[in-house]
């Protein structure tokens, strides 16, 4: 079987649907930040391929299908500037990488600030990034024992 190439008449709905996809490429960064799952991620996909090609008529109404070059926006949704790009974006993007870090480092910070108060915080002090045990023990950096005798 060979590789085959589609090619999208109109530019407009093609920049339209990476537009769209932008949102909810963020969207799964940030559900995959909270440790929400797989199974949320497709959640999120599934209902942004529905919503891009119910937005993608309101936010570019064409008269005729001509308009889109020929086919329905829907029908460009689903081709690889829609369900292909918005999978590859949902699942190894760059944008949901980002938001990814991002959700991670705000849930490690909301965690640090429950624990503060908590003793125990030192022993998991390098995991949160906080200074090593054996520092704020007075071992210092090197965690050997007497400091500097």
């Amino acid at each position: 079987r060979e590789f085959g190439v589609e090619v999208c008449e109109g530019a407009a709905p093609v920049e339209l649907c990476g537009g769209l996809k932008n949102c909810f490429t963020l969207t799964c960064g940030f559900a995959a930040g909270l440790g929400l799952g797989m199974n949320a991620r497709a959640a999120i996909i599934r209902r942004a391929l529905a919503e891009i090609e119910v937005l993608g008529p309101v936010l570019l109404p064409a008269q005729i299908p001509s308009d889109f070059g020929g086919e329905e926006f829907g029908q460009v949704c689903r081709r690889a500037c829609g369900l292909g790009d918005l999978l590859l974006s949902c699942t190894a993007g760059r944008g949901q990488l980002l938001a990814f870090a991002f959700a991670k480092e705000r849930l490690l910070s909301k965690a640090k600030q429950a624990t503060a108060g908590n003793k125990g915080l030192e022993s998991d002090a390098p995991a949160l990034g906080g200074a090593p045990a054996a520092e704020a023990r007075g071992g210092g950096a090197d965690g050997g024992g007497g400091g500097g005798e």
